[in-house]
């Protein structure tokens, strides 16, 4: 019996490698969990390095180009503005669906555009995460200021 039994669970995190790890703990109560996996690694980093880190697109494309985004993320985690901020995972399962309930302490973002693949972003190393998780989930819905996603996937 694993992680596929899961019916809620509430989790807390705050770095980059957690949220691969939780990713992956989690995605197993999902129906084709090896497919989750990456969506749900996409909105778990983007709450840490965006939501909680305040890195924009433009400067992540500009720090991945230089090879500085570990750099930066690190940087930035360590900012008395940041260091005490969290990322809040729920997960809840039922005979119906499984819902990623996804909040990060950051002041939320515009999420419109990056629900369709812009052509400008088509090539780049960024800027594709949310249209990816929209492929694997059936519904993603960003509540508040943008802060918060609820990511839903029916059984």
């Amino acid at each position: 019996m694993g992680m596929e039994k899961l019916k809620y669970c509430e989790l807390e995190f705050q770095k980059l490698r957690e949220a691969k790890n939780i990713a992956n703990a989690v995605s197993c109560t999902f129906p084709q969990s090896v497919r989750m996996v990456g969506a749900i690694g996409e909105i778990l980093v983007n709450a840490v390095e965006h939501g909680n880190l305040g890195i924009s697109f433009q400067e992540k494309s500009e720090l991945v180009m230089d090879g500085k985004w570990e750099e930066e993320v690190s940087y930035r985690s360590q900012l008395s503005e940041n260091k005490d901020k969290s990322v809040k995972v729920s997960v809840t399962k039922n005979e119906e669906f499984v819902e990623l309930r996804v909040k990060d302490d950051g002041n939320g973002f515009d999420w419109r555009p990056y629900m369709q693949l812009d052509s400008a972003r088509a090539h780049k190393d960024n800027g594709r995460g949310i249209y990816l998780a929209s492929l694997e989930f059936d519904n993603i819905e960003f509540l508040g200021n943008g802060n918060e996603v609820v990511c839903t996937k029916f059984i």
